[in-house]
């Protein structure tokens, strides 16, 4: 099995990849166009980890280095995916070493991931890739959702790049 990140001459691939295992039934979100894609592989604090066998893709994981104030930079692992033929054979946790060796080569401090304790299956992937939990019984993930139209981001979706007036 072949683990890498994939970047912008790998395009193809990364089409391919997303294609085969990106579907609004297996991983909740739909997939990416053509055009974000490009964008998503050009940006270098995205990491898009792709395991595959025989040139044939079996996973994917979604990461982003992300650099605080202080100067230090950590990863949030955002998203893994296997395809069922190839789950609990060790393409989750090659794809997320790949992602550990890369923060320790490149002196990232940390990074996490974020998960249901109902999620059995990635509980026991973090815990076989060496993560360790936080025990805290007092954490809670607090998200804000709303519709941007399509093709708008940033300021665009908010309709402006300045304050309201009052």
């Amino acid at each position: 099995m072949r683990v890498e990140r994939l970047t912008p001459r790998h395009f193809d691939r990364a089409r391919e990849a997303v294609r085969t295992l990106k579907t609004a039934g297996r991983t909740g979100s739909p997939r990416p166009s053509l055009h974000r894609l490009r964008a998503y592989l050009s940006n270098r604090s995205n990491f898009l980890i792709v395991a595959s066998e025989n040139g044939d893709p079996v996973g994917f994981a979604v990461a982003y280095c992300l650099l605080r104030v202080d100067g230090r930079r950590m990863m949030c692992l955002y998203e893994v995916a296997v395809a069922p033929p190839w789950q609990r054979r060790g393409v989750g946790i090659a794809m997320v070493d790949f992602l550990v060796g890369w923060c320790r080569r490149n002196r990232v401090s940390k990074m996490w991931v974020i998960t249901n304790r109902s999620n059995v299956a990635a509980i026991r992937l973090y815990t076989a890739a060496g993560a360790i939990a936080s025990g805290r019984t007092d954490d809670v993930l607090f998200e804000w959702h709303w519709r941007v139209p399509p093709g708008r981001t940033g300021a665009a979706a908010r309709g402006s790049a300045s304050p309201p007036k009052r």
